[in-house]
């Protein structure tokens, strides 16, 4: 008998590393990376990745425990100074804000840049929904200022 939750399950924890981190004096947190494909590490990947880098962007320091298969430990940490212009550049590449907005701030985005004589649409999404707001958010950053320019006019 084969059961699909075990083997995912398994699979998981095969490919993916405890890592604990600490940002400044916060308390530690604990979670899981995937490994990456070269083999040489791990990663936090997809809409967490950008939720994490945010919680960096006003940081001084990060501290990092990656935990092996084998339960050797690997500790680092960082001095962060500089770090909003990396996470503005990444930010700016990948296309999405240093700000962590809510569809309502979104929305509220949306309707000024409209009112400013901007297009940036009227669509309403029950769920969370940031592709146009964002879009129009960031063309109107492209096309008139500095990448994120408005996201640090808006903090």
């Amino acid at each position: 008998m084969f059961v699909q939750d075990d083997f995912l399950i398994s699979a998981m924890r095969r490919d993916s590393f405890d890592i604990t981190y600490r940002i400044d004096s916060n308390p530690a947190q604990s979670t899981r990376w995937n490994e990456l494909t070269n083999n040489k590490g791990a990663g936090l990947f997809g809409s967490g990745s950008e939720g994490f880098l945010r919680g960096l962007y006003d940081a001084e320091s990060f501290f990092i425990r990656l935990t092996d298969s084998n339960g050797q430990r690997h500790d680092a940490e960082f001095d962060l100074a500089g770090i909003q212009d990396a996470i503005e550049a990444v930010a700016g590449a990948c296309g999405w804000s240093t700000l962590d907005l809510s569809p309502d701030d979104y929305r509220a985005i949306q309707t000024l840049l409209n009112a400013g004589g901007f297009d940036a649409g009227t669509r309403e999404c029950p769920e969370l929904c940031v592709s146009v707001p964002v879009h129009a958010v960031s063309d109107t950053q492209a096309s008139k200022r500095s990448p994120n320019i408005m996201a640090n006019w808006l903090r």
